[in-house]
């Protein structure tokens, strides 16, 4: 072998390594798709709206997990008050994987409702910004994406001080990284 094969073979075998390390590793990373709607009197209530969000879980707890999340609504008919920007915690209760409803799904899974908290804020207009609050308790984990159904939301707008609702009826977060 010549000294550049050589050099090559222990360069591909160190990469190999390392992506056998990162392989093995948790999920920390990746993106969200949701879709949305909102009662009368919140501020997006105008139209449905479609997610796409960019999310890190930098620790991999098995309870209280904190995942950090941003990224833009945007109205599904074009209706006011335009695209939304939305930033949030997010913090997981449990992680069960022999849940009740294991046997509906085709994968293993596991039961991981969460709590999330943020802020929502049309990109036109930063002074009617809101409080969120979100309840994902039909979320399952698939083992490299989530996907949570019917998490009601509650709003707190902070121009008039008033609750307002919301449901996010579908969310899929798949991990990238």
């Amino acid at each position: 072998m010549t000294q550049n094969t050589k050099r090559l073979a222990a360069s591909l075998l160190a990469i190999l390594c390392c992506s056998l390390l990162l392989a093995a590793a948790p999920w920390t990373g990746g993106y969200r798709i949701s879709f949305d709607g909102y009662g009368d009197g919140a501020v997006p209530a105008g139209d449905e709206h479609l997610g796409a969000e960019v999310w890190l879980a930098p620790f991999d707890l098995p309870v209280a997990n904190p995942l950090l999340s941003f990224g833009l609504l945007v109205p599904v008919y074009g209706g006011d008050p335009g695209i939304l920007l939305e930033g949030a915690v997010e913090l997981r209760l449990f992680s069960w994987v022999d849940h009740p409803l294991a046997t509906l799904f085709r994968r293993k899974t596991a039961w991981r409702p969460t709590i999330q908290a943020g802020i929502l804020s049309p990109l036109s207009d930063f002074s009617s910004s809101s409080i969120t609050v979100t309840v994902h308790p039909l979320s399952f984990f698939f083992g490299e994406k989530t996907v949570s159904v019917l998490a009601p939301r509650l709003l707190w707008d902070l121009e008039t001080h008033r609750w307002d609702w919301g449901v996010r009826l579908l969310e899929i977060s798949h991990s990238l990284f």
